[in-house]
């Protein structure tokens, strides 16, 4: 085991919404000091819930649009009907382009913004509550520019995930947390689901680390899939 070093955190992406329970993704720290490593135990968990359309990688960073008007309480859950209409009718006219780009031998085109689901549970793990959020695929960071990931432990010495990102990787997600995104919500997205839509409270480059309610089980079974690139 690796010598365990102090996790000097300088920054913090505090929760609005969030899953609760086993699989509650509570929050993202990046730091720039050396992360702290500890053993886990691998299984298996089960997904919960599909988006509503295909995603591309096993774990991305997506911002939460906004809300049509300013309200009270996290904007994933102020979302408006209409707004769900528009994004379901607007999907559906980038699916039929993309097919007429196919047909002509042509690269598809990546929609603006889509639709996830997020499972709300209790502390005995039962699903309370499910919602859709409208995530906007623009400055989006995905998997791909992740260099490392391991089990670590929070702050708190509870098992967590950290992670780094490569130097592309980093300059893209020091975008996305850019002044002008603080006090939006930054969506997890876990193997389609959201796991938590955290407001950034500052900006975040080279690693960080997601941590909540997770047992050591699951952090060694997302760090094992992380790890193959192949299917990030």
């Amino acid at each position: 085991m690796k010598k365990v070093l102090i996790l000097l955190s300088f920054l913090t992406l505090f929760p609005a919404c969030r899953s609760a329970g086993k699989n509650e993704a509570k929050a993202v720290t990046g730091t720039n000091a050396p992360p702290t490593t500890g053993a886990v135990a691998a299984t298996e968990t089960k997904k919960e819930a599909q988006p509503v359309t295909k995603t591309r990688e096993i774990l991305c960073f997506k911002l939460v649009k906004k809300p049509a008007e300013a309200q009270e309480g996290p904007d994933c859950k102020a979302q408006t009907k209409e707004q769900f209409e528009e994004t379901r009718r607007y999907i559906e006219e980038v699916k039929k382009k993309n097919e007429e780009l196919l047909a002509q031998g042509k690269e598809p085109i990546e929609p603006e913004e889509e639709i996830y689901p997020i499972v709300i549970r209790d502390e005995d793990g039962n699903v309370t509550e499910r919602l859709e959020v409208i995530l906007e695929n623009k400055d989006a960071v995905g998997g791909k520019y992740l260099s490392d990931v391991y089990p670590t432990v929070d702050e708190m010495g509870a098992p967590a995930i950290g992670f780094e990102f490569n130097p592309e990787g980093a300059k893209k997600f020091e975008h996305l947390t850019r002044n002008e995104n603080l006090h939006r919500e930054l969506a997890i997205v876990f193997d389609g689901v959201i796991q938590s839509a955290p407001t950034i409270k500052a900006t975040i480059s080279q690693r960080g680390i997601i941590h909540g309610n997770f047992t050591r089980e699951e952090v060694d079974r997302i760090v094992s899939i992380l790890k193959k690139p192949q299917e990030r």
